[in-house]
């Protein structure tokens, strides 16, 4: 909900069973954005930015300048986060609480003085209920303010716990409780949120109750006092829909899609164009159609129906989001940055544009928040942008020395978004004082085809399943999978590792967790199997073979054991092998082409049908056209190296038969096919800057012959037509097209993707003699 004195929160949902706390929006946004089609493992947790009294709950006190997993948190359906503490709801209703709520102790509501817990520690329930051995329960939503929470209840009550001085917990005291009361009172509740000593409750029939601190008019009933019991916000212009508390301000989405704020002003935080406070609400000057809305300390947010975002108030370290260090206003007696009317937030790729303008503006938001001096935002897709204050990590992008400098203290920040470091496919976020919290699904397993394969390693395995975007590991049993590709949400394709005879559990991992294991994830080695193609050796064993013949050729089985040869899948002694292609072009599918004298490549063989390339090198490479040439930092002209990992896999390619198969290479990065396989730059501008960068992501299938023949060289040839891969499947496998992306450096706003083909020709020299086994 909103926040407190220092680190605020994110806005409040109106109206529904369970508002999630970073979205102000009735409805269909933020439904549409979790609401589960399909089963989705319980969400889990993370945490980043200041950390030093136990707000990340991770078991430590210390910062993190990029997210990490809040410890022992699962089925967590809503997060909010307050001056230095954070508050998870569970899926079973009942509430979790961590960190070090500023003065008070007993402020996490678990019956206990403790002043902090760095892992998270059960709400009890109300007195009489013993505590600890008791859980608030039947719990719809959370907010979590300076020194005190608050949780709606099923029923549609509130409930409060923590510091109590200013009247904050609502039921008609004045002071603290370390387990939770009821705010008196309080019935037929839709949303609540809680600000720096004081809390809001948004009715079902669209009017505002505030009750708590009100020395700046932020209890909006037209006084400038304490309540220590509910008391309605009056003045506003019609029923409210979503409600958020600022430090000391507050803020009203009301049903026409307009903002009314009350409370202090002395920032430009009420958006109505002046500095003063104000004791009733006042419309934010030009702001239509928004959706949700979020307070933070002296500052404010929208997000207005086409996605984009708008703040006002406070900018001294960029907490607007527009690209300005300056201004665009100046307010209180120190003159800082300020705007005291609503302003767009910018795109991380404003930095190209000289400040304070905007190249364009953030898009594609579905939720945001706010913590005392940053701003989140929740994009469709996902990930989490964030932006201003980061003097402790707060925004997640791994550092907490910048990327700017921000304020008469030089403080870091960031005037536009920035991405939050791996975290993906999140379903919620809030913004605490200097520190922010997220949760999202670990994925869930729920297929393999085929669920066999051999001991050897190297089938390719399909996993269906949920939430596999960001998927950073997959394993069979213990052992990593030796390359897999994100084909989409809901699918991978993996090759297996080599295993011992027996049944093991495919898991994926995530930036969530890891999927847990059940009867659906369950993959069987089976020894002896063979799985064409396959790279072995067919090696003399006279008399007592499993291979007739009197040549090196491993194709008639001798059902007795008494042939001549035996089949020894994957590589011997020496799996080493080397490269070499003569005059490659790379064509995209609008023409442009990049040329090579030569490519060299280095690797091993790893298994039965797998490879891993360690090092390239490409010599004499030239953009065609510009005549620009091509190469790594720091090499001469023409010359790239790259040591990214890449694997191949061996498959059919279109053109095989049973009697003349055809057999391919699928080279690709190891991180993922759809991860960069290699990156340089052509032409040289101002200080030695390339002039366009060029980078290659997804794979390349090359043709590789003579197959059932032991040789020691092979023949590699890829062809493309118009810039398509020739071919761009194994048979009966998913389509992975190679990608160039080029962009100029004078304007990296506008990457140029597009599909891409190779075509070259060469050797393959291996270490030993070797048999591509087809048949």
């Amino acid at each position: 909900m909103g926040f407190l004195a220092g680190g605020w929160m994110a806005a409040s949902s109106g109206r529904r069973a369970v508002p999630m706390i970073l979205v102000a929006v009735v409805g269909l946004l933020w439904l549409a954005l979790v609401s589960p089609a399909q089963a989705h493992a319980p969400n889990t947790a993370k945490a980043w930015g200041a950390g030093s009294e136990g707000q990340l709950g991770n078991g430590a006190k210390s910062d993190s300048d990029v997210p990490v997993a809040v410890k022992e948190l699962s089925g967590v359906t809503a997060v909010s986060a307050g001056r230095e503490q954070g508050v998870a709801l569970l899926d079973n209703g009942t509430v979790m609480a961590w960190g070090s709520p500023f003065s008070f102790g007993g402020s996490l509501g678990d019956g206990s003085t403790e002043k902090s817990s760095d892992v998270p520690v059960a709400v009890c329930a109300p007195a009489p209920e013993p505590c600890p051995g008791s859980h608030l329960s039947e719990v719809t939503a959370i907010a979590a303010g300076q020194e005190d929470s608050l949780a709606l209840l099923k029923n549609g009550k509130v409930m409060a716990w923590g510091g109590g001085k200013n009247g904050q917990l609502g039921n008609g005291a004045n002071e603290s409780s370390s387990v939770p009361v009821e705010v008196s009172g309080l019935s037929e509740v839709a949303a609540i949120s809680e600000g720096s000593g004081y809390g809001l409750a948004l009715l079902k029939d669209g009017k505002v109750m505030a009750w708590g601190a009100g020395q700046n008019g932020q209890l909006g009933n037209g006084a400038t006092g304490n309540s220590n019991v509910p008391v309605e916000v009056i003045g506003l212009s019609g029923p409210a829909k979503a409600i958020s508390a600022g430090a000391s301000h507050a803020m009203a989405l009301l049903e026409n899609g307009t903002v009314m704020d009350w409370g202090e002003g002395s920032s430009g935080q009420l958006g109505n164009g002046t500095t003063e406070n104000s004791d009733v609400p006042v419309a934010v000057s030009g702001l239509t159609e928004a959706t949700a809305i979020a307070g933070g300390g002296p500052m404010s947010l929208a997000l207005r129906k086409d996605g984009t975002v708008r703040a006002w108030g406070d900018n001294t370290v960029g907490e607007l989001g527009d690209n300005n260090r300056t201004g665009p206003e100046n307010c209180g007696s120190f003159m800082l940055p300020c705007s005291k009317t609503p302003v767009a937030v910018c795109t991380e790729q404003s930095k190209s544009a000289p400040p304070p303008a905007c190249a364009s503006f953030l898009g594609g938001v579905a939720a945001i928040a706010a913590g005392r001096e940053h701003g989140l935002a929740l994009l469709t897709s996902g990930r989490v942008m964030a932006w201003g204050d980061n003097e402790h990590g707060a925004l997640g992008d791994g550092t907490s020395t910048g990327p700017e400098s921000c304020g008469p203290f030089a403080q870091p920040c960031s005037t536009v978004p920035v991405e939050s470091s791996g975290v993906v496919d999140a379903k919620g976020i809030a913004g605490g004082l200097q520190f922010a919290l997220a949760l999202g699904p670990p994925p869930t397993v729920s297929a393999l085809n085929p669920t066999k394969g051999s001991t050897f390693g190297g089938t390719k395995v399909g996993i269906s399943g949920e939430d596999f975007s960001g998927t950073t590991q997959v394993k069979f049993g213990s052992a990593p999978a030796v390359s897999f590709t994100v084909n989409s949400p809901t699918s991978i394709s993996a090759t297996a590792p080599a295993g011992s005879a027996g049944t093991v559990d495919v898991t994926v991992t995530n930036a969530w967790g890891t999927s847990a294991t059940s009867s659906a994830d369950q993959y069987t080695y089976v020894a002896g199997l063979v799985e064409v193609p396959q790279i072995g050796r067919c090696v003399s064993k006279p008399g007592s073979g499993g291979y007739k013949g009197l040549k090196p050729v491993c194709l008639v089985k001798s059902p007795t054991h008494t042939g001549n040869f035996e089949w020894l899948p994957g590589p011997g002694a020496n799996g080493s092998f080397k490269e070499r292609l003569s005059n490659p072009t790379l064509e995209t599918t609008s023409g442009g082409k990049i040329t090579c004298s030569f490519i060299f490549m280095e690797g091993e063989l790893t298994s039965a049908k797998t490879l891993k390339v360690s090092h390239v090198t490409m010599q004499g490479c030239l953009l065609v056209g510009p005549k620009l040439s091509c190469q790594s930092n720091g090499l001469e002209k023409g010359v790239i190296e790259s040591t990214t990992p890449l694997v191949g896999e061996l498959g059919f390619i279109p053109g095989s038969t049973t009697s003349t198969p055809w057999v391919g290479w699928d080279l690709g990065a190891q991180s993922g096919f759809s991860s960069t396989m290699v990156e340089f730059g052509c032409g040289e501008g101002k200080f030695g800057i390339p002039t366009y960068t060029v980078s290659l992501k997804g794979s390349v299938i090359a043709r590789v012959k003579p197959t059932n023949k032991m040789v020691a060289t092979f023949q590699i040839i890829y062809k493309q037509e118009k810039g398509i891969q020739k071919p761009t499947a194994f048979i009966g496998g998913v389509e992975d097209v190679l990608t160039q992306i080029t962009t100029l450096t004078s304007n990296p706003t506008e990457p140029k993707e597009e599909q891409a083909g190779l075509v070259t020709g060469g050797e393959m020299q291996l270490g030993e003699a070797m048999e591509i086994k087809a048949k």
